[in-house]
């Protein structure tokens, strides 16, 4: 059985057969992550109870890590979904993510790639990141598509939606479910270049929102010297006629972000 990346839509990154689709999961994430976001709660823990014990019982019987699949898109789509927009909503989901995460069973596995590819958590967050770029970069052309320029799949979101999306990503990354690499990839992308950097105000506003991530691992990654002058040359020649709120997340970067101790931002 053939396993298939992406589907046909811009919210869905990854297809899996009708034989192994679980249509509960979608209906338990939403209530967990929009409904009954307390952990502590009686409802939560029977709901996240429940997720557990299908990703247990379904792991053994699947060859290609649907379940998981199922669940990252349903996780991608619940940040992506402009009917969900709430300041809050990243950082719920990332936790939420990060419990999936722990109860990742060793044995799954996805058989369809090669028989050394990973398993267990360590397939889980390389099936997060392949969700996460599959908005970064351009969908996949069809078979008998006309070859044609398509814009990432991240610039037909919504406003509120790409800004939740970029959090979403900072939140993971400080809760190390991601590589901080991955989210330089990010940055590189909204940035275009560090050299002469072209980005649009919406996407020069979600690498601002990346860079706010704690992690001291992961600024060590991102705030580097040419990443700081790439701002640094942004904030010269298009302060004056930014968006009052985009000039404002540039000027005001906590000082910890400096590269060093004579680079601050204010």
């Amino acid at each position: 059985m053939s396993s298939t990346l992406f589907d046909d839509t811009l919210a869905v990154p990854f297809q899996s057969s009708k034989a192994h689709s679980h249509p509960e999961i979608p209906h338990l994430i939403e209530y967990l992550a929009l409904i009954c976001q307390d952990p502590q709660v009686k409802e939560h823990r029977l709901a996240f109870d429940e997720l557990e014990t299908i990703i247990t019982d379904r792991v053994e019987c699947e060859d290609e890590a649907a379940t998981a699949k199922t669940i990252i898109s349903t996780l991608l789509q619940t940040i992506t979904n402009t009917d969900t927009v709430s300041s809050e909503l990243p950082s719920v989901v990332a936790r939420l993510t990060e419990s999936i995460f722990d109860i990742i069973p060793d044995t799954m596995r996805d058989w369809t790639r090669p028989e050394d590819s990973q398993q267990g958590q360590a397939l889980f967050a390389q099936l997060l990141e392949e969700g996460l770029n599959f908005y970064s970069g351009p969908p996949p052309h069809r078979s008998g598509d006309e070859e044609l320029d398509i814009q990432p799949l991240f610039s037909f979101l919504s406003q509120s939606a790409r800004l939740q999306l970029s959090d979403f990503i900072k939140d993971l990354a400080d809760l190390k479910i991601i590589y901080p690499l991955v989210v330089y990839g990010f940055l590189i992308k909204f940035l275009h270049s560090v050299a002469v950097p072209t980005p649009s105000p919406w996407e020069l506003e979600c690498a601002c929102r990346l860079l706010r991530v704690e992690d001291d691992d992961v600024r060590e990654v991102l705030w580097t010297d040419a990443i700081y002058n790439a701002l640094e040359i942004i904030r010269a020649r298009d302060g004056n006629t930014m968006e009052q709120k985009t000039h404002v997340l540039l000027l005001v970067m906590p000082p910890h972000y400096a590269v060093d101790d004579r680079k601050q931002y204010g």
